[in-house]
């Protein structure tokens, strides 16, 4: 059985202009475009120079009918002038004309010199004694001479009938000899232009392009480690300025987001490697000999601790890197805040009364937001304010709406404070001031980080105000719905 594989392959598209290189585009453009331009001024100029040469023929046959006209209308007319008139005609080299005058019978009185050559000539319709001759024909003869003719009646009180004929023709052979070889320099003129169009056009694209060669070989020096290059806009063409800055623009952010990537990879590494060296000592140190079943018991509530703290790390891993990648749908409602803040309050009222913390809440409205995140966010900020707040002092809580909608939540402590210069790292995921490490070491630096996403995520703000020694303001502010 023989397989015809060569019926079923699909015909291949031919390449469209869009898929050249843009060299070649522009020259094509520019090559076509000085093509046309070039072509409409010769021929502008070619049927210029042929209406000019028309015009004056015809207005030559013309003057010579109307003058004709007024020798033959005189009475007694002058014979020789009309014959010195007739027969001046044929000593002209480059510009012959011939005339033939006949009665009404058709007997001629008067031609030029060439009279075999004006019997061949098949000349037009005449024009009326009266009327303004117009009327031009042109005929090529056999000896591919080019006549232009006109015919016309004239009148003659001595003639009989009291009128003659009068046909003239005016050889343009020259004329046209000079127009077939401006036709043929035109010709040579279009196809020469269309190689040197395309020539310079290719050089103009290319020079044009220059900046773009010179940008492509900039941005081919970028590497991960070398994400200090710019562009720099200012030396670029006003074409490739916005290019240029956003390229820069780009640049910036990506090498933030390595930095801040870099600054990630090595805090994780170390949050992970504690409480992983944790449980590898009391691991061999149980091993190391017999326990009893207490201290076997006491082994495992402190393996489950660390256990508990890199669950609640993953955890907190897991849904920032969903929020960044906007994976998380967000269930929006409208609540009272005041009552799901009571709520997280019930987790640390053993807390507050070991510290002798009071909770002061006020407020009122209802904010539209996803409860179940807007409970984490505000867990988040109130676990720090616990964490973080000495004993004896007071953690505040104000729930707020504004005259837009709008709704802020407002935590404020007396607890350690932050340093002016730390509050911009806050929000870096696993970045914890000296003075929290410090104070507490329990913390994992992940919930300002989520507090953050969180707010993101609702389209709102997350505002910190904080002097140390003094405590800590945190704000949300949930934009209306």
């Amino acid at each position: 059985m023989s397989l015809r594989q060569g019926n079923n392959i699909p015909p291949q598209k031919k390449p469209s202009f869009g898929t050249y290189s843009i060299v070649t585009r522009l020259t094509i453009i520019y090559t076509l475009t000085a093509f046309g331009m070039l072509t409409l001024t010769a021929g502008f100029l070619y049927y210029a120079l042929t209406i000019t040469l028309h015009s004056k023929d015809e207005r030559f046959l013309i003057d010579k009918i109307i003058h004709f006209r007024n020798i033959m209308k005189s009475s007694y007319y002058d014979v020789h002038e009309l014959e010195q008139e007739v027969k001046e005609g044929g000593g002209y080299q480059f510009h012959k004309y011939l005339v033939k005058i006949v009665d009404v019978h058709g007997k001629t009185i008067m031609t030029s010199e060439t009279s075999d050559t004006m019997d061949t000539i098949p000349f037009p319709q005449p024009h009326e004694v009266n009327e303004e001759p117009w009327n031009m024909v042109r005929f090529k003869s056999t000896s591919d001479e080019v006549f232009i003719m006109m015919s016309a009646w004239a009148d003659c009180p001595d003639c009989s009938d009291h009128k003659v004929l009068i046909n003239t023709a005016l050889n343009v052979t020259v004329e046209e000899a000079v127009l077939q070889q401006y036709r043929k320099q035109i010709y040579l003129v279009l196809i020469t232009g269309l190689f040197f169009a395309a020539f310079i056009g290719m050089l103009i694209a290319r020079r044009g392009l220059n900046p773009l060669q010179r940008i492509a070989a900039v941005i081919q020096r970028i590497r991960a480690s070398q994400l200090q290059e710019r562009l720099a806009p200012s030396q670029w063409p006003q074409e490739l300025t916005v290019l240029a800055t956003s390229f820069d623009e780009m640049l910036d952010r990506l090498e933030d987001s390595f930095a801040r990537l870099s600054r990630f990879s090595t805090d994780i590494a170390h949050e992970l490697r504690t409480p992983l060296n944790n449980l590898m000592g009391e691991t061999e140190v149980a091993l190391s000999k017999t326990r009893t079943v207490e201290e076997y018991q006491q082994i495992l509530e402190s393996s489950l601790e660390e256990f508990t703290r890199l669950s609640h790390m993953i955890e907190g891993l897991l849904f920032l890197a969903r929020a960044e990648n906007t994976d998380i749908k967000l269930d929006r409602s409208s609540f009272d805040p005041l009552q799901e803040i009571h709520e997280v309050l019930e987790y640390y009222e053993v807390l507050a009364k070991e510290k002798a913390i009071t909770i002061q809440c006020s407020g009122s409205g209802n904010v539209c937001a996803d409860p179940l995140l807007f409970r984490r966010a505000v867990t988040n900020i109130v676990s720090n304010a616990f964490r973080y707040s000495q004993s004896g002092s007071t953690i505040h809580i104000e729930a707020q709406e504004a005259e837009n909608h709008s709704f802020s939540i407002t935590i404020k402590d007396n607890g350690i404070g932050i340093e002016a210069a730390e509050l911009q790292n806050i929000f870096d995921r696993f970045y914890r001031t000296p003075g929290a490490k410090g104070y507490d070491t329990r913390g994992s630096g992940l919930g300002l980080s989520i507090a953050k996403s969180i707010m993101d995520l609702h389209g709102g703000t997350i505002d910190v105000h904080s002097e140390p020694s003094q405590g800590t303001m945190v704000q949300l502010k949930f934009p209306a719905y």
